[in-house]
């Protein structure tokens, strides 16, 4: 009920929305922090799965590469969501074209623009179906994108002389710096697996 302009707290509904997905894993130490800990990560990871994974518990719901494959471990240790990163991988696979870098955002948009190589974010579209066949035995992913995932593993290393990689985007830079500029940043040294050499 409003009492002038004031709501009272029987006038507000809150309910948690994400992608409805199980609990399979579990987590309890002896530790009552840890165990808080566990439970705020598992709440947040929930906020960022809405359809896919998202970047942030608080401003855009995109699927930025980077920040879904950073989770993808946790993801698939806690919730049965594999379904959910197969096909993010198939979303990832799509932007990608003329054999080289998958776009940073997946699904993406031509209004995003192209931020140029970031192997950091697109090292989802290796890591992600690996961790499917790891974490849910499922390795259909893996099959289905390994002679892409190969290519784009050619394509990263015919670009990094001496096997180190520059990237478009970096967390690590100054805050003022223009993730657009011509500020190289280094970002992994770059390694085949030996099969896709």
């Amino acid at each position: 009920m409003a009492v002038g302009n004031l709501l009272d707290e029987d006038a507000v509904i809150a309910q948690v929305v994400h992608t409805d997905v199980e609990t399979t894993g579990r987590f309890a130490s002896s530790s009552t922090l840890m165990n808080r800990i566990h439970g705020i990560a598992r709440d947040t990871m929930l906020n960022n799965l809405q359809g896919l994974p998202t970047d942030t518990p608080m401003f855009e719901k995109n699927g930025w590469t980077g920040d879904g494959m950073l989770g993808a471990e946790m993801f698939l240790m806690n919730f049965d969501c594999a379904a959910l990163f197969a096909k993010w991988t198939d979303d990832i696979a799509a932007t990608r074209s003329d054999g080289g870098a998958p776009k940073v955002i997946a699904p993406s948009s031509d209004s995003w623009g192209d931020w140029g190589p970031a192997p950091t974010w697109h090292s989802a579209y290796v890591l992600v179906p690996d961790w499917l066949a790891r974490y849910a035995g499922d390795s259909r992913a893996l099959e289905r994108h390994y002679e892409g995932m190969c290519e784009y593993v050619r394509f990263e290393l015919a670009r990094s002389p001496g096997g180190i990689a520059t990237s478009s985007l970096g967390d690590w830079v100054s805050p003022e710096t223009d993730p657009r500029g011509e500020n190289p940043r280094m970002t992994a040294e770059c390694r085949p697996p030996h099969s896709c050499t």
